[in-house]
């Protein structure tokens, strides 16, 4: 940074730069590293796989299978992913915004499943800490192509917001103030 605070610091998507944002001058500059942060589809595929483990155990009651099997279908799409309706599919075809949603109904699920006794925190705060950065990184690219615009501004202050919340442990609300953020850009 050239002299201003530098407050954001964002992984790129492939894990190898990292982007160091001035909040003064609006400069960013590009680090070499290793990997430190966990973008959502890192964290919907590891929750995908502790759901899978829960669903595997024979302890569970039909309502916790149910909550956990229906977050599950929102990870992956209905019929086991064949309806290319979950989370990946959403940001493999590059809707971030549709991906936040996704999780938000996710986290739904798994906050009922935590109401009837199954520990779903870790998941909640691993897909909300994911979505934080991937859509950290979706305001950082916006901000390099449209300079500082008002959606920009707005889409800042929501991303702030949806920290604040998930720091707080309100996982569904950081995520849906992720979504509204990435949702700044659309028109």
């Amino acid at each position: 940074a050239t002299g201003g605070m530098t407050t954001d610091i964002v992984l790129s998507s492939d894990g190898n730069r990292a982007c160091a944002v001035d909040e003064m001058y609006g400069t960013a500059v590009l680090v070499k590293i290793t990997g430190f942060a966990e973008t959502l589809s890192d964290a919907v595929a590891r929750v995908r796989d502790a759901l899978r483990a829960y669903l595997a155990s024979a302890t569970l009651t039909k309502r916790q299978r149910e909550y956990l099997s229906d977050a599950v279908d929102k990870l992956e799409g209905n019929k086991g992913g064949l309806a290319e309706n979950g989370v990946l599919d959403k940001l493999e075809n590059g809707d971030l915004e549709a991906a936040l949603a996704k999780i938000a109904q996710v986290i739904g699920k798994l906050t009922q499943a935590a109401s009837v006794g199954v520990n779903t925190v870790p998941l909640q705060k691993s897909l909300a800490e994911g979505a934080a950065v991937s859509t950290e990184q979706y305001v950082v690219q916006k901000e390099g192509e449209l300079g500082l615009t008002d959606a920009v501004i707005a889409a800042r202050g929501l991303l702030s917001q949806g920290k604040e919340a998930s720091a707080g442990g309100e996982y569904l609300r950081a995520v849906r103030l992720f979504k509204d953020a990435v949702a700044a850009f659309i028109e």
